[in-house]
């Protein structure tokens, strides 16, 4: 293992570089925390015996160095030399960085998949969807039952020295995944954390299966499980064209439920196993919301996004400083973080600016709070506090407005629960949106709830409802293919 980890600060805390310390039963983390080594090498193990020992990171090519020397991008070679000029992107318009992202796609990804259609993305990547046709379907152009279905996530990187190492250190650093070393078939390989993690969580029905790596230079190719619905199966090729994905914003519409409390219960009780699964091996999921996790036709749960995932091993680790507040994740607001808003110097810059108030936090406290404002939405219809009538004239300054009042009645007033949900459901609602911080719940207080998993004493199949949102948009995908 190389030393620049050791250059950052916050190195004794990068899942990204212990997790392969902690594979090596004699390395004194191992000795340390036992119970960690243990953990992930069971992962690791079964997760190479399901895929039967395939290579992970899969680039052959090769960046020349003052045109002699020649090193793989997942390479040591590679992430420890100075590579100028990585790729910008984030700064462009949206349909240039798309193009961008999927030119500079490694070219082995585009010859054995194809790429037909656009998941999602943002400044941190671009998701695709690709597919390789099954036999049926070469002789069969509508047979398409056999095909797999890949979401592969496009994202500029930097390498290890010019993330960690300050005096080379590039702007593109602040966006880049960190890279992570994966004994591969004997040879030390260097991919992304998120496809680090997704690795060690194969076999979990709660994350996507992380199918393979490609690291091509400053464009890293993360391919894994897609969660798309079988009515998208036979969609002609078309890298930009918007695909439909069924994530937890469709579940929120004019503050209306689209669940009943025992579908509720099966989706939020998933959530939870997943977060679960996750700290079973010292991480936090720090960008949960209504956009991070999918559900599928009989509202089976997958977190998806984990790029943005805390790793600790004591409790000051999950200690931060300064809170990251986005306008659209208002619904996920939290008092503490409401009444430092209420201050007007804040909320001058409440309409487009990313906040970073000083207030000193848990990230496993907010993403519990996080994962309970959910709960709370997807059995309401609306948020914790939130005004529960539907106005759909609210926008611009009456936005903020209303705004202003939910932050309010977060401070000073009881959290109003429908009664006509069941008193354990209830119960659990109030215990988890406590509103003073030191009486809210840990994770293994919030597995204990008995309202969760109640879901699984009910007969009957649970079958996703029907969102007219929704079908419209496959209906159009399926009209102009």
């Amino acid at each position: 293992m190389v030393d620049y980890y050791r250059l950052w600060p916050e190195w004794d805390r990068s899942f990204a570089f212990l997790s392969h310390d902690f594979l090596d039963p004699n390395h004194p983390k191992s000795q340390e925390y036992p119970y960690l080594h243990y953990a992930l090498k069971t992962h690791l193990d079964r997760a190479m015996a399901a895929r039967n020992h395939e290579e992970v990171s899969r680039c052959s090519h090769e960046f020349y160095k003052a045109r002699t020397n020649a090193y793989r991008t997942d390479t040591e070679d590679y992430q420890t030399t100075y590579d100028p000029n990585p790729q910008i992107t984030y700064r462009k318009n949206e349909r240039t960085v798309i193009q961008t992202r999927y030119v500079k796609m490694c070219s082995y990804v585009k010859n054995n998949m194809e790429i037909i259609g656009l998941l999602g993305g943002g400044s941190y990547g671009t998701v695709f969807l690709a597919c390789i046709p099954s036999p049926q379907a070469d002789e069969d152009e509508n047979n398409h039952d056999e095909d797999q279905y890949f979401a592969i996530k496009i994202e500029e990187v930097c390498n290890l020295r010019q993330h960690h190492d300050y005096n080379m250190m590039v702007e593109m650093a602040y966006m880049s995944p960190e890279m992570g070393a994966l004994t591969d078939q004997g040879e030390v390989r260097y991919i992304p954390k998120e496809a680090q993690v997704m690795l060690f969580l194969t076999g979990s029905d709660r994350f996507p299966a992380l199918h393979s790596v490609y690291s091509d230079r400053h464009f890293h190719a993360t391919i894994m499980e897609a969660g798309i619905d079988h009515a998208i199966a036979g969609v002609n090729e078309d890298y930009d064209r918007k695909i439909p994905v069924f994530t937890g914003s469709y579940l929120i519409h004019q503050k209306i439920p689209i669940l009943n409390e025992i579908e509720a219960c099966k989706v939020s009780s998933q959530m939870l196993e997943g977060i679960r699964e996750l700290r079973n091996l010292n991480l936090c999921h720090c960008d949960l919301s209504r956009s991070n996790y999918i559900i599928d036709e009989e509202l089976n749960v997958r977190l998806i996004d984990l790029g943005m995932l805390d790793f600790g091993l004591k409790d000051d680790h999950y200690q931060r400083k300064k809170f990251a507040f986005v306008s659209w994740h208002e619904y996920q607001m939290m008092p503490e973080l409401a009444a430092q808003f209420m201050k007007m110097d804040w909320r001058r810059r409440q309409r487009t600016d990313t906040l970073r108030p000083i207030l000193p936090h848990d990230t496993r406290v907010v993403e519990l709070w996080k994962f309970a404002a959910t709960t709370y939405e997807i059995l309401h219809g609306f948020a914790p506090w939130e005004d529960p009538v539907w106005d759909p004239a609210i926008g611009g300054d009456e936005r903020l407005i209303a705004v202003g009042k939910r932050r309010s009645r977060m401070i000073t007033e009881e959290m109003p629960v429908d009664e006509n949900l069941s008193q354990d459901c209830v119960d659990a609602l109030r215990i988890m949106l406590a509103r003073e911080t030191q009486q809210r719940p840990k994770i293994d207080d919030v597995t204990s709830l008995t309202w969760f998993g109640q879901w699984a004493n009910h007969n009957e199949v649970l079958r996703r409802p029907h969102v007219d949102r929704y079908q419209s948009q496959i209906d159009n995908l399926m009209y102009t293919n």
